[in-house]
């Protein structure tokens, strides 16, 4: 039987990687646009082109994807994404009948802070540790950017820990922390049919100031708004709430 799915998570927790892994299998298509991701904005002119159609209608883009997988003899054919991507990513996985694996990252701090050094040296690929650390400037437009990204990324938490498992096909979650200590993974094995092994020879063990040079200036803002806003924040999964010192 053939089978199609989507990795879906945080950002900055591992999803390129898990890709990485599963491409190296010639049986899996993963299609190679920057990242694995089909439905980032920033090569929504391109997945246009190539597939014939308008960005607008994801449907129709996932079912041309899986059309071509019968051209290149693949039986698996799969795609990265995030629930900002999307209006409705729930409706897409049920429409098009994908298996699903959630990847995340538990230490939303080093998300936050990965993702700052990403954005600002515009380099996604792998890991942040290879730049300097994010320096945390107390400026409005700063502020702004850090709590815009902040919140989006508690939504995406809340949304893939709770309503987003709900009647759906779920393979495998995995949390980046867990990947790196242990890096067979059965649920994958069954699903794929054989042993896979997600070695990322990375260590997580670092100080917070490998992210952030300054990061208990930007974690004690950050503190602020959570604590002025705490029913807002209780939502959020066990793991999150800790850090949150709530």
């Amino acid at each position: 039987m053939n089978k199609n799915f989507i990795i879906v998570g945080t950002p900055r927790s591992g999803t390129t990687f898990v890709c990485d892994v599963l491409t190296r299998e010639q049986d899996i298509w993963i299609p190679k646009y920057p990242n694995y991701e089909p439905f980032n904005p920033a090569v929504s002119k391109r997945v246009s082109r190539d597939v014939k159609t308008h960005v607008f209608d994801q449907d129709d883009i996932v079912k041309k994807f899986i059309n071509y997988k019968t051209k290149l003899d693949s039986k698996y054919f799969g795609f990265k994404t995030f629930p900002s991507f999307h209006s409705d990513l729930k409706d897409l996985i049920r429409n098009n009948d994908l298996d699903v694996i959630i990847v995340l990252r538990k230490d939303i701090w080093k998300v936050i802070g990965s993702m700052m050094i990403a954005v600002d040296n515009e380099d996604y690929i792998g890991s942040s540790k290879k730049h300097e650390p994010f320096i945390f400037e107390p400026t409005h437009r700063e502020k702004r950017r850090i709590r815009t990204f902040f919140n989006q990324t508690c939504r995406s938490y809340w949304e893939l820990e709770n309503s987003f498992q709900q009647n759906l096909k779920i393979i495998d979650k995995i949390y980046f922390e867990d990947l790196i200590n242990d890096p067979v993974r059965p649920n994958l094995n069954v699903y794929f049919e054989r042993e896979l092994k997600f070695e990322a020879g990375y260590d997580d063990s670092d100080d917070m100031c490998r992210y952030v040079k300054n990061f208990d200036e930007m974690k004690n803002f950050i503190l602020e708004e959570v604590k002025e806003f705490q029913t807002h924040y209780s939502a959020l999964p066990e793991y999150i709430i800790r850090q949150l010192e709530l």
